[in-house]
């Protein structure tokens, strides 16, 4: 049931930051993104820096295409790590402020419950590749 409630918040987080766009068509701009990597095995969350995802196209509704294949990445690197079943997911947004608040919201979030362990993942560990040099691997 926790892990419910903790899936169920996170996924209000992330829908939080799809906000309204322009009407338009889809644009190719800067945004930023850290990931979020958990396991329901464990009560270990693990949180990457922000880092800023370069010409990505991001739809007039807010959706940032190809998201399912920077999660794959991801849930690659946890796969790598050992980390068994991860549940993977990224947080984006054009602004790094707004993001960042994101994150120390998410952060405080997590700590006050105090039944999780948050793990940073450096930059030097883990950074977002361009779709077009990611090859899955």
């Amino acid at each position: 049931m926790k892990y419910l409630l903790l899936i169920i918040s996170f996924i209000t987080l992330s829908l939080q930051q799809v906000s309204a766009q322009e009407k338009g068509d889809e644009k190719v701009s800067d945004a930023y993104a850290y990931g979020y990597i958990t396991s329901l095995n464990d009560s270990v969350v693990y949180l990457t820096e922000i880092a800023p995802l370069p010409t990505v196209t991001i739809k007039k509704n807010g959706f940032l295409v190809s998201r399912a294949s920077y999660t794959a990445q991801l849930k690659a690197f946890a796969t790598a790590l050992g980390i068994s079943h991860p549940t993977c997911a990224i947080i984006y947004d054009r602004k790094k402020k707004n993001l960042e608040k994101t994150f120390v919201k998410m952060t405080n979030k997590l700590q006050k419950k105090n039944r999780y362990f948050i793990k940073a993942i450096s930059a030097q560990e883990f950074t977002f590749k361009e779709l077009e040099e990611y090859t899955g691997e």
